[in-house]
């Protein structure tokens, strides 16, 4: 994926959608260069005889495996140490000989004779020159195979914008397509424990972040990211002035990482498990989310909303089915952006799913695309809108 376009003078590229928007793409991008670097790098165990195994200069940057000692500062993590923004692109820059991008797509050249660099650098640049953050932990352990592989996800701290952000990669597994076609509902125990009635989900998505893993522990992602969340949220480093407790709490995706994100932000707003140093309201912003759960769901989340709990801010696309479904027995929530091609963006309150079928057509998964989502929001008419925080569309839109 691509959004590497130049925004509208209009656009601040700090607005929350689009720092949000940019922080998912990169989730992808992010997914493909250490997988790049695990499959072929020499030094990864059974790589040294591989076909098409290179060395690359400092692999460690972004494949943090390399490094013998652990030096991240947050317990329980995958990643050995933080990632930073400017190691990212000087690795690229160190190997952009092995990295092809036609169409903004990153992949492995074997012949190391690629000269194009990377749509990566200027994805990293769209985040805005003030972006001050660490990738402190991007959990892609278990990604091999079907049955066995995980989701995805990552956590960035932002500093210039004083918020954490969780980031959900979206399907691009085999395993994520099987997950977003269990579309039967169950009630999860993390949502019992607080909505005191029956509350459905998706079943995929909930197995996916609720249920046991392959972790030593056989710890939930939910529990794994709760432990982490807990210790950032009390994180202080009085030798380079960092103090996180006071930070807002964001989480993103697009496609399946949107609804695991309106998943995780509802849990978090209610679960007894959160509520001692998650900061309030949890703010969601989907990109292309599937519905997650039932009526009971949606009047939950809107009680939540009501409470100052929680904003979820739902960016869909004209054309775009994955935003439709499921359909039977399933509600939306949140406020709705919905980008239509040569209108403004559509911003609507409470249960606005649009209809499946209308909104199925041929084209419809590059309508999917990130960047059909940028393309369609980033518009000087759509400036006004696209650059309000989220609490203050929620102030202007919602009528709670």
């Amino acid at each position: 994926m691509s959004l590497a376009r130049p925004l509208p003078d209009k656009i601040d590229k700090t607005c929350d959608i689009n720092t949000m928007l940019q922080l998912s793409n990169i989730v992808y991008t992010t997914a493909t260069l250490r997988s790049i670097v695990r499959e072929h790098e020499k030094t990864v165990d059974g790589n040294e005889n591989k076909e098409h195994s290179v060395a690359f200069e400092k692999p460690e940057l972004v494949w943090t495996q390399e490094q013998e000692e652990d030096t991240n500062p947050f317990e329980g993590t995958f990643l050995k140490h933080i990632i930073k923004a400017e190691p990212l692109v000087e690795f690229i820059k160190l190997n952009k000989a092995y990295l092809t991008d036609e169409e903004g797509e990153l992949a492995f050249n074997h012949k190391g004779d690629s000269t194009i660099e990377p749509t990566i650098v200027k994805q990293l640049e769209n985040l805005g020159e003030a972006f001050d953050g660490d990738m402190i932990e991007y959990d892609d352990e278990f990604v091999e195979g079907v049955v066995g592989t995980e989701l995805v996800y990552s956590i960035i701290v932002d500093r210039s914008r004083k918020r954490v952000v969780v980031v959900f990669r979206g399907s691009a597994a085999l395993k994520d397509f099987i997950v977003d076609a269990r579309i039967i509902k169950k009630t999860t125990p993390q949502i019992e424990e607080f909505a005191g009635r029956k509350v459905d989900v998706h079943r995929g998505f909930s197995n996916y972040l609720f249920g046991k893993t392959r972790d030593s522990q056989g710890r939930s992602k939910f529990t794994q990211i709760v432990d982490i969340l807990k210790q950032v949220f009390s994180y202080k480093d009085d030798a380079k002035g960092y103090d996180y407790s006071g930070y807002d709490l964001f989480i993103t995706g697009h496609s399946l990482g949107g609804g695991l994100a309106q998943l995780l932000a509802f849990v978090l707003a209610g679960s007894k498990e959160s509520k001692d140093f998650v900061p309030t309201p949890v703010k969601a912003i989907s990109f292309a989310s599937p519905c997650v759960g039932d009526k009971h769901f949606y009047k939950k989340y809107l009680e939540f909303e009501k409470e100052g709990k929680l904003r979820h801010l739902r960016v869909s696309n004209e054309g775009d089915v994955v935003a439709c479904v499921p359909s039977v027995g399933y509600r939306q929530t949140g406020l709705n952006l919905h980008g239509v091609p040569g209108r403004m963006i559509q911003v609507k309150y409470r249960n606005n799913k649009k209809s499946s079928l209308l909104q199925f057509g041929l084209s419809f998964v590059s309508k999917h695309s990130l960047n059909s989502y940028s393309e369609r929001l980033f518009t000087d008419e759509n400036a006004d809108i696209v650059n309000k925080t989220t609490m203050e569309l929620y102030d202007e839109y919602a009528d709670m």
